[in-house]
């Protein structure tokens, strides 16, 4: 996969808007003092993301959590 590409079988807003600002998961996870593993399970659905954690990526981020963690089909 190119740099830069956005996975096409991960639908969830958070890889669209840190791509879109030019950041990586790392980069999230070190901002929010949480692992890169942590992160990546949460944006692929293998780990339901708690508030405190919805509220720090958003904030970090600068997007509205309900914006950040909408439901994705």
């Amino acid at each position: 996969m190119p740099r830069g590409t956005i996975p096409s079988m991960n639908k969830h807003p958070i890889w669209r808007i840190l791509h879109e600002q030019g950041r990586s998961q790392k980069w999230l996870a070190k901002r929010i003092g949480r692992s890169h593993g942590h992160v990546r399970h949460c944006s692929i659905g293998q780990r339901n993301p708690g508030h405190e954690f919805r509220q720090r990526c958003a904030d970090v981020l600068g997007i509205p959590v309900d914006m950040l963690f909408r439901e994705v089909a």
